[in-house]
Order: structure tokens, then C-alpha cells, then sequence
């Protein structure tokens, strides 16, 4: 095995394959052993969690659902995707909500709650949700966990289930 020592690799400037470095066909790249940089709005890394086990509370007070993931930033300027999916029943006639937070603090677009799980209702009631959102900034190269909370504002029973689950994408900026 032999080392090539280069400190850039440039393409002919002329041609039909013009500025280009071309791999041929059976060969491979392999930067497994070392680190390649992604350029700006390519995914660097995506985690995921499903489930169909189901969650129930009575809790007046936001609480984690099941739907719960972290994910280690590679750069801290990073943007995070988050996407999340389920279903939210209510067994009584009351009202639910739901909230995503990062790191347990509400990370929704609004003050309190989002609008994806949310039901005021005066009969049994049962919805699917899908929601993304977008940390513009994660900010760290630590470890974050993003989740999904649910509540009963009025302390009945109710639901996140239903084949739920979270991607969490980090986008290089």
C-alpha cells in the first residue's frame, strides 16, 4: 500500500469533465478513518426513534412523552430538523395539549404550547399530529434532547400513542 501526501486536488480546467475529480466506477472513497467536511446545507448526521408503545397521563403540568431523543451536535453553528409524528385521544371530554421542548425547556414558536396538539372538546376526541420545527442555532457540540410533552388541563386521561416517533436531522450551515 502506498500514501500520496497532496495538499489540494485540482480538475483540469478544460474538457468534458472540467473542474471535476472524477472516482471510477468500482472504486471507493473511503474517509472512514478520517473526518469530511460536509458543505453548507448537506446533512451531517440524522437519529430516529419509533414506537407504538402507549403513553397515558393525567398530569396538569407539561410531561415527557416517550418521544425523546438526543443527538450530539458535530458543529455548534449547526441547524437541527425536528420532526415528529403521533396521536394524541383524549378518553373524557376535556382539553390536551402538547409542547416540544429542548434540553426541558418549551422550545414551541409559542408562549405556552404549540398548536398541533391542542383540543378543546366535548367529547371523546382523537387526533394525529406531524410537526416539524427547526433549532436555527443548536449552539453547542453537546449533547441535546429534544421531546415532545403532553398535558391534561383537566387532570382526565389521556394519550400519546399510535406509532409515534422523532427525527432529528443536523443540517451544516
Amino acid at each position: 500500500m502506498s500514501t500520496l501526501h497532496v495538499e489540494n486536488l485540482k480538475g483540469l480546467s478544460s474538457g468534458g469533465n472540467a473542474n471535476k475529480i472524477i472516482v471510477p466506477s468500482g472504486q471507493t472513497l473511503d474517509a472512514s478513518a478520517g473526518v469530511l467536511t460536509p458543505s453548507a446545507g448537506q446533512i451531517v448526521q440524522q437519529v430516529e426513534y419509533f414506537d407504538d408503545a402507549t403513553f397515558s397521563t393525567q398530569s396538569t403540568s407539561f410531561v415527557t412523552t416517550l418521544c425523546t431523543l438526543n443527538i450530539t451536535p458535530k458543529f455548534s453553528n449547526s441547524k437541527i430538523n425536528i420532526f415528529i409524528t403521533g396521536g394524541g385521544y383524549a378518553s373524557s371530554h376535556q382539553t390536551f395539549k402538547g409542547q416540544l421542548q429542548k434540553n426541558g425547556s418549551n422550545f414551541a414558536n409559542y408562549a405556552s404550547e404549540d398548536l398541533a396538539l391542542y383540543s378543546t372538546v366535548a367529547q371523546h376526541m382523537g387526533q394525529t399530529i406531524g410537526i416539524n420545527y427547526t433549532d436555527q442555532n443548536v449552539g453547542t457540540t453537546s449533547s441535546v434532547t429534544y421531546a415532545y410533552y403532553v398535558k391534561s388541563t383537566g387532570g382526565q386521561l389521556i394519550y400519546f400513542y399510535r406509532n409515534y416517533g422523532i427525527i432529528l436531522q443536523e443540517i451544516k450551515v
